[in-house]
């Protein structure tokens, strides 16, 4: 939603409307993990991105999701306005942004003591 917040309308106002509404009927779950799991926690990375269709957009869309155990701690939907000459570009510019996190992750985790 934050990509319309110079120029919202109506259809902006109805999505924001069903967002906090999904938040207060979740907002009793939480991320959980047992006492009885094993330590280290795993932790998991995805990344994906969609490379552009139409060269008069000049964008493609990169993300990545992070996953401790069953729950997802971290996550990442990005626009690039820089268009990659070869989708092996694109995929390693993907694939760094994704080491960046996890590198970080796994140093918080360990800082935490469950890494």
């Amino acid at each position: 939603m934050s990509r319309f917040m110079h120029c919202p309308c109506v259809k902006h106002w109805d999505a924001v409307k069903c967002i906090f509404r999904d938040l207060i009927d979740t907002r009793l779950v939480g991320l959980f993990y047992s006492k009885e799991g094993s330590l280290p926690l795993d932790l998991h990375a995805f990344f994906d991105l969609d490379l552009v269709d139409r060269y008069d957009i000049c964008v493609s869309t990169s993300g990545f999701c992070f996953m401790l155990d069953s729950s997802c701690i971290s996550w990442l939907s990005k626009k690039k306005p820089i268009v990659a000459a070869s989708s092996c570009e694109a995929q390693y510019r993907a694939s760094f942004t994704t080491s960046v996190e996890c590198v970080w992750l796994r140093r918080l985790l360990a800082d935490l003591g469950v890494g």
